[in-house]
């Protein structure tokens, strides 16, 4: 590595301990990742979770949409994966996202499946930006929350 790893965290859930590292050196690929299981001592080289086709998703979910699967969010759609592995299928609820992948700040599911997945958008509402919206159907439909300043 020809530069120091720009950050240093638990790679995924699912993975229990594992440290993630990521070089800002241009010349190494955008989903490379450095990872270790003993406190950096020493480094192996793989990709990102859920990597689609060498682009990291923007966001994971563990078991948010069912099957014991992890979900990755990309720009193209949301893909199942598996462990640390790379994104897999497409599911078709990526089609069903109240707004675009690039209007999400964040998402937030429980790992139990049927529990509610949440969204937080970029959409302004009220002059206050970060509109969330919510499943509790693992995507089949997406309810927007009331306004908490409005009541």
């Amino acid at each position: 590595m020809n530069n120091i790893l720009s950050m240093l965290k638990p790679y995924a859930p699912n993975e229990g301990k594992t440290l993630v590292g990521q070089t800002a050196d241009r010349q190494v690929p955008a989903d490379r990742r450095y990872l270790s299981n003993d406190e950096g001592r020493p480094w192996t080289v793989g990709t990102c979770p859920g990597d689609w086709r060498g682009t990291c998703p923007a966001f994971t979910v563990d078991n948010a949409f069912g099957s014991g699967a992890s979900y990755a969010f990309v720009s193209s759609g949301i893909y199942v994966f598996h462990g640390s592995g790379p994104a897999e299928r497409a599911l078709a609820i990526g089609s069903r996202l109240p707004v675009p992948l690039a209007d999400i700040l964040d998402v937030q599911a429980g790992t139990e499946y049927g529990q509610p997945v949440y969204i937080l958008t970029t959409q302004v509402r009220g002059g206050v930006t970060g509109v969330i919206y919510r499943t509790t159907d693992q995507g089949r439909t997406w309810q927007r929350l009331a306004d908490p300043a409005a009541g």
